[in-house]
């Protein structure tokens, strides 16, 4: 079953609509739930959206001893909608899942403490609670991680390219499927390992910055302001010196867009800007007054670019 189709019958539900069998589904569900309780470690939250939920829940918990179904129906509703959040619970798996979709970003407090924030169309699996002897998540996307520090539980972050391990620090992992992937450094110490050669590792400080070289199979370490590659955890949009196909890429994850290129893309032709909570109509008007980027609306979903070449 979806996340869709699961919303759609808790609103069903809600709504009193289900059928004797969807019925007995919603309610061993939602008993499981109460049974099992609702962590505060386990909740997430999108950025745009106030941490209330978990709150309200939680009361709700300590006033009433038996659940009337249907009330938590309406709050898990605003729950997996408000945030748009998806968590995948299954009795036989120890781990949660988190997924920001395409347009949204998220908030993921894990049970360490530590935090993790997810860019658009990142996804982030993590245990209920870590081994003892080290701390271990999966990372699909972009997410920018404030570890907790504790020597004795090296945190890890398994990518599809690196295995990076910290003990307590501040860094970005980049791993989209369209976008060469990385490891940015804030403040500490990290270990950069290539998932497919564990004998290529590479270590980095603060302001440095790491990216697998498919051409002659490498990392490439290089010296940068870390901030430009964290801004977007404040909401805002970087390019550094990034050639059009990579600002189509991050366009799209961020508005849930299928931006075209029709004409030939110029990669010596580099973009750089910030744009801090830019609407898309504002990026691309700005992107055609400087660099002469010709934009088309086909329909709500998709936007044709044209570029020439220019000079950097």
């Amino acid at each position: 079953m979806t996340d869709n189709e699961f919303k759609a019958l808790l609103n069903k539900y809600q709504k009193g609509t289900t059928s004797e069998k969807e019925s007995l589904v919603i309610e061993r569900y939602l008993e499981k739930f109460q049974n099992e309780g609702l962590q505060e470690a386990d909740v997430t939250y999108n950025l745009a959206i106030k941490n209330n939920i978990y709150s309200k829940i939680s009361k709700k918990k300590e006033k009433v001893r038996v659940f009337n179904f249907r009330t938590v129906a309406a709050a898990m509703v605003l729950l997996l909608v408000s945030s748009s959040i998806i968590y995948y619970f299954n009795k036989n798996s120890d781990y949660i899942e988190v997924i920001a979709h395409k347009g949204e970003q998220s908030k993921v407090l894990l049970s360490d403490s530590s935090v993790v924030y997810l860019n658009s169309g990142s996804s982030l699996k993590y245990p209920k609670t870590f081994k003892s002897d080290s701390r271990e998540v999966m990372l699909e996307g972009e997410g920018f991680f404030i570890v907790k520090s504790n020597p004795k539980k090296p945190f890890i972050v398994t990518s599809a390219a690196f295995k990076t391990q910290v003990l307590g620090t501040q860094f970005v992992v980049s791993n989209y499927n369209s976008i060469t992937p990385s490891v940015t450094v804030s403040s500490g110490k990290v270990q950069v390992t290539n998932i497919k050669d564990p004998e290529q590792s590479v270590l980095l400080v603060k302001n440095e910055r790491v990216q697998w070289s498919e051409e002659t199979n490498k990392f490439l370490k290089t010296h940068v302001q870390a901030t430009r590659y964290t801004a977007w955890v404040d909401g805002s949009i970087v390019f550094n010196t990034s050639n059009l196909i990579e600002v189509v890429n991050i366009l799209n994850q961020r508005f849930d867009k299928d931006i075209i290129i029709t004409s030939d893309v110029y990669l010596d032709c580099t973009i750089s800007g910030t744009y801090k909570n830019k609407s898309l109509a504002d990026i691309l008007e700005s992107l055609h007054f400087i660099y002469d980027i010709k934009y088309k609306h086909i329909n709500n979903k998709t936007i044709e670019i044209t570029a020439k070449p220019s000079k950097n």
